[in-house]
């Protein structure tokens, strides 16, 4: 695999195949490099569409689900609060 930054400022990620997705140049793109790497050092699947060597679609998917997940963890942060604001 090969990480270079693609020219519209994000990772490009070269898999073993040839076959390159982008991830976004964020905390949730870097986990989601990480992820890959480990899937991909692990598994002896390297066909394309698996963790280790996922399409843009699962790359996407899982930048949305952690995206959603960060979402509810801030509500149920401002809920925690309590605090009540009258405009």
């Amino acid at each position: 695999m090969q990480i270079e930054l693609g020219p519209d400022g994000n990772f490009a990620l070269t898999l073993h195949n040839g076959h390159t997705v982008a991830i976004p140049l964020t905390l949730s793109g870097l986990a989601a490099i990480r992820r890959i790497l480990l899937s991909a050092e692990t598994s002896e699947d390297r066909r394309i569409g698996t963790r280790g060597a996922p399409i843009q679609h699962m790359i996407d998917q899982w930048l949305k689900a952690d995206s959603a997940r960060k979402a509810a963890e801030a509500d149920e942060f401002a809920k925690s609060l309590n605090i009540e604001i009258d405009l």
